[in-house]
């Protein structure tokens, strides 16, 4: 620690500014980073919710069909028929398309009562299998039965896109920070140059020039009020030698 303290102590205060500056700009672009992603996968749940919601009718319908024999109605969402004690009964539909099996979601925590609470309730479950796999589920009791009814679909693609969408904004993120640095940066060294002119002249009257003055700056500036400043103190000692 106190070497870091005495390094930071003996940088220059450019590199004190641009570290300062740093610091400031982190915390601001990571939580809009963490704002964004957090809004992109509430619209992806919910949305995902609403589509499984709507499907229960049709869901509800193609498992009767499937548990009386009848040619089973098309669905485009995962469904699920559960008996009074959670056990799957009926189950019709397809996983979206994709390279990956998601498996079976893990239903076995679902007793009429755990439904009943959740009032068609978005939920989010593991794959029955135990891989690491996560499933959206909307469950609804049947009507005039003990049955009760699951729509699912599987997250994976939901969280690829989540996945893309957080390195996306890190990256811009990261792009953005290291470009304001190099912009202030710059203009911190344009900032300085007044500073440059001072330090030049000071060095020029510690080599035995007295006649060296700094001008060229309002004295409502600070650069101005020490260029006044060491102009004075620069007359009187050349009015002492003399």
């Amino acid at each position: 620690m106190e070497k870091l303290t005495a390094r930071w102590r003996s940088s220059s205060l450019r590199t004190q500014l641009m570290v300062l500056t740093g610091l400031l700009l982190m915390p601001s672009i990571l939580l809009t980073s963490f704002v964004s992603i957090s809004v992109v996968r509430d619209s992806l749940v919910n949305s995902i919710d609403n589509e499984l919601r709507e499907s229960l009718g049709t869901v509800s319908t193609a498992l009767m069909s499937d548990m009386i024999g009848s040619p089973t109605v098309n669905v485009s969402k995962r469904g699920y028929l559960l008996d009074s004690d959670g056990e799957i009964v009926a189950q019709v539909g397809s996983t979206a398309p994709g390279p990956v099996d998601p498996g079976e979601p893990d239903l076995s925590s679902f007793t009429r009562e755990l439904v009943l609470q959740t009032e068609q309730s978005g939920m989010t479950v593991r794959s029955a299998d135990g891989e690491d796999g996560s499933w959206r589920v909307v469950a609804a009791p049947q009507a005039d039965s003990d049955y009760t009814v699951v729509t699912a679909e599987p997250l994976g693609w939901a969280n690829g896109m989540i996945s893309a969408v957080t390195l996306l904004t890190l990256s811009f993120g990261v792009a953005t920070l290291l470009v304001a640095l190099t912009v202030g940066w710059i203009l911190i060294t344009r900032a300085f140059t007044p500073l440059k002119r001072v330090e030049a002249t000071a060095a020029a009257i510690a080599a035995g020039d007295l006649s060296q003055r700094i001008s060229g700056y309002s004295s409502a500036t600070e650069v101005g009020q020490l260029s006044m400043s060491l102009n004075r103190m620069l007359g009187q000692i050349e009015d002492a030698f003399d």
